[in-house]
């Protein structure tokens, strides 16, 4: 994603606070609503994926993973993180989608694991 200058800045702020019908320019104003509306999808698709998820204590100590699987995504968004490539995990892991893999990489970042580990008793 690229930076915003400060126009652009200005012209985000207004449209956040409802005073869209204030900005001038209907290019800009198009363009606005057509970054709000993609950000207001993909968020719908990320909250519908999630919600998708299993959380199970008797599963992997309750961490979240895959439906149908004992596979955390954690594990998989990590790897992400760490570079490994998408053809080596779908090659290991060839039922995850490819929405999975995309939305495990955010997953990470929005719901990083806190605190210490889980007793393992």
């Amino acid at each position: 994603m690229n930076e915003l200058d400060n126009e652009e800045q200005e012209l985000l702020a207004t449209f956040e606070a409802g005073k869209w019908q204030s900005v001038k320019e209907p290019n800009r104003l198009l363009e606005l609503q057509c970054y709000a509306k993609a950000s207001i999808d993909f968020t719908s698709r990320f909250e519908a994926w999630k919600a998708g998820l299993v959380s199970n204590p008797n599963i992997l100590g309750g961490e979240v993973v895959f439906p149908g699987s004992r596979l955390s995504v954690q594990r998989i968004g990590g790897c992400l993180a760490r570079g490994e490539t998408l053809e080596v995990l779908r090659e290991d892991y060839p039922y995850l989608t490819d929405e999975d893999l995309d939305f495990a990489r955010i997953y990470i970042k929005a719901y990083p694991i806190q605190g210490r580990p889980k007793d393992r008793n």
